[in-house]
């Protein structure tokens, strides 16, 4: 079964899209908390924030979430402060 590589492989490459979103637009971000695939086959993806290695106990929202499709413009902020 190749199914379980598929998605490994697309879970990498949203995360990898994710970051050179981040990157481009000037943003700093801790460590992948999450990473898991929609209903829509889009990747939602959760990030800590910059010098944090997981959710804040302070902060609303607590961490960065992005959808992400199979391009950097198909990135969507879902919250971001």
């Amino acid at each position: 079964m190749n199914s379980g590589r598929n998605t490994s492989t697309s879970r990498e490459r949203a995360i990898e899209i994710v970051f050179k979103h981040m990157a481009d637009q000037g943003y700093k971000h801790g460590p992948v908390i999450e990473a898991k695939e929609s209903t829509t086959g889009r990747w939602i993806v959760e990030l800590a924030f910059d010098g944090l290695c997981d959710r804040s106990e302070t902060s609303d929202p607590p961490s960065i979430v992005l959808s992400v499709g199979q391009t950097v413009s198909a990135v969507k902020a879902l919250e971001l402060m």
